[in-house]
């Protein structure tokens, strides 16, 4: 069963969008491995898991901790969801 677990911090995503990444990336994790028409089969054991964490818990190789908007980190982009498309994420 492919799956995929996704590490974020709390505040990185709007609330209540966790079935629509979640399917977003399932459907990514299907066609990298070769599925461009998955059957129901494959849909209903691909699985994709949010796992959301304090943001003060969250680390990168540039700062101490990381907010989603970037402002405590010293980061230059930061991470949301594109209004309008599935699970289209930006930086």
């Amino acid at each position: 069963m492919p799956m995929i677990d996704v590490y974020a911090p709390t505040d990185l995503f709007p609330d209540g969008v966790d079935r629509e990444i979640a399917e977003g990336l399932t459907l990514a994790l299907l066609r990298a491995e070769g599925v461009q028409h998955p059957a129901a089969v494959q849909l209903n054991n691909t699985a994709a898991y949010i796992h959301r964490l304090n943001p003060k818990a969250v680390h990168t190789a540039g700062a101490a901790s990381c907010q989603a908007d970037g402002s405590d980190s010293g980061a230059d982009a930061s991470w949301g969801i594109e209004q309008g498309g599935p699970a289209q994420l930006r930086r």
